[in-house]
């Protein structure tokens, strides 16, 4: 009949830790600091996942930790790299952040505009194939 605390989504104080810990042991995706830098990250990689995202966008902010796990799970040197990109940079065109680009073998092929982290991981997977 009643509900305990962890039952309602309240978490302990151990599991906030626990999930505190995580989040900081997950390292964030590479940032691109420049078009140069950019060119040579996808032309140096098989498949490239670039987030285009903004500092002030909340769905940008929350779909960052899962987008980081992506990159932790896939991240290959000279296969698959997940970078992250600053609007701000003002390197790519976009109508809504956070927005997803993939290129393969150095052409840009596919993108993705919204937080759907699972559409993300399912195009990796395709364009692997």
């Amino acid at each position: 009949m009643y509900k305990t605390y962890k039952e309602l989504g309240n978490a302990t104080k151990e599991e906030k830790q626990k999930k505190k810990i995580e989040k900081l042991s997950i390292p964030d995706a590479l940032e691109i600091t420049s078009k140069d830098h950019r060119m040579k990250l996808v032309t140096s990689n098989r498949v490239v996942c670039i987030k285009i995202y903004a500092t002030w966008c909340e769905p940008c902010k929350v779909t960052k930790p899962e987008y980081n796990k992506l990159a932790l799970k896939y991240n290959k040197e000279g296969e698959i790299l997940f970078a992250s990109e600053d609007l701000e940079l003002k390197l790519s065109q976009v109508g809504a952040v956070p927005s997803y680009l993939f290129f393969v073998n150095g052409e840009f092929l596919h993108s993705i505009t919204g937080g759907s982290i699972e559409e993300v991981e399912k195009t990796l997977l395709s364009l692997l194939e």
